[in-house]
C-alpha cells in the first residue's frame, strides 16, 4: 500500500525539525567561529560572516599563544580522565554484567532492580552531599575520584548491556568448555573473554564519549586550574571586562572532534554492540 502524501509530507517536516533543532546550534557556532569579534556585534550578530576569519583557530592552534596552551591542557586532560574512567567501567562493570548473567544468587533479582533504579537518579543531585564528603575526607581535587564518580553514574547502563550480552552466548559453549576440563577462571578468560570484543569496545567508546562531555562533576570536584577539563576550561576565554565569543565558538567546535571522529571511526561497532546487549537472546 503506497504512503499517502500527507504522511511523507509529515515525515520530511519532521526530519527537517530534528535537524534543524539538532545541528542548528552547532551550525551558529561554527559561523560565529569564524566571524571577527568586533563583526559580531558591529552587524548584530548576523549568521552569515561578511569573510573567512581564520584568526581564532589560528590562535587557539598555536600552542605558543594562551589559548592555544590553554585548549592543549584542556584536551590532554580530559583524554586522561576519559580514558581512567573507561579502565574503572570495564573493571568493575565485567565481573559484575557476567556474574549477573551466569549464577543465581539469593537477591539477584532484587540487586537488578535497584541497578536499574538507580538510573532515574540524576548525578547532579548527589553532587552537593559529594561535595561535602569530598572536602571532609580531603578527597577534593583528585582526578581518580572524579573518575569513579563518573563511573558511578555509567556503571548501571554498561553493567545492564554487558549482561545482556553475556546472557546472549549459547550454553551449548560453556558446557563444551566445562567438557574441555576448563575450570570457572579458565573458562571465562580463555573462552567468554576473547568473545567480548565487540562488547567491551562498545562500553569502552561509551564510556569516553559519556565523560568527555562532563561538566558538573568536574565543576564541582576540580578546582585546580592544571588539572581542569575542556569544557571547563572554556570559561577562560571569559574575562571580567569581555568576552572572546569566537574563540569560545572555535574552542567548542575544536572540543567536538576527537568524540565526533571516534563515533564515526567505529559507529558499525557501536551499532552492533548496543544491538547485541540490548536484549537477551
Amino acid at each position: 500500500m503506497k504512503e499517502k502524501w500527507s504522511e511523507r509530507l509529515f515525515y520530511y517536516v519532521f526530519s527537517l525539525l530534528f535537524l534543524l533543532f539538532s545541528l542548528g546550534p552547532l551550525l551558529w557556532c561554527f559561523l560565529l567561529s569564524l566571524t571577527e569579534e568586533y563583526e559580531l556585534f558591529h552587524r548584530g550578530g548576523g549568521l552569515l560572516p561578511p569573510s573567512l576569519y581564520l584568526g581564532n583557530y589560528r590562535e587557539l592552534l598555536d600552542h605558543s599563544q594562551r589559548a592555544g596552551q590553554i585548549l592543549l591542557q584542556g584536551i590532554g586532560n580530559s583524554v586522561f580522565l576519559s580514558l581512567l574512567c573507561i579502565f574503572i567501567g570495564i573493571f568493575a562493570a565485567l565481573p559484575a554484567s557476567y556474574a549477573f548473567s551466569r549464577y543465581e544468587f539469593r537477591g539477584r533479582i532484587f540487586v537488578l532492580r535497584l541497578l536499574v533504579l538507580t538510573t532515574v537518579i540524576p548525578a547532579f543531585a548527589t553532587l552537593i552531599p559529594l561535595y561535602a564528603v569530598f572536602s571532609k575526607l580531603g578527597l577534593l581535587d583528585k582526578r581518580i575520584w572524579a573518575a569513579i564518580v563518573y563511573v558511578s553514574s555509567f556503571l548501571p547502563l554498561i553493567t545492564w548491556i554487558m549482561m545482556n550480552y553475556f546472557s546472549a552466548i549459547p550454553d551449548e559453549l560453556y558446557d563444551a568448555a566445562r567438557v574441555d576440563g576448563c575450570t570457572e577462571g579458565q573458562l571465562f578468560f580463555r573462552v567468554i573473554l576473547p568473545l567480548s570484543g565487540p562488547i567491551l569496545l562498545t562500553v569502552s567508546l561509551m564510556l569516553f564519549l559519556m565523560s568527555w562531555g562532563q561538566f558538573q562533576i568536574p565543576l564541582i570536584l576540580i578546582s585546580s586550574p592544571e588539572k581542569r577539563v575542556l569544557t571547563l576550561v572554556l570559561s577562560d576565554f571569559m574575562g571580567r571586562n569581555d568576552v572572546s565569543y569566537g574563540l569560545i565558538c572555535a574552542s567548542g567546535i575544536l572540543s567536538l572532534l576527537i568524540p565526533a571522529l571516534l563515533a564515526v571511526l567505529f559507529r558499525n561497532f557501536l551499532l552492533s554492540g548496543l544491538m547485541q546487549g540490548s536484549v537477551k537472546g
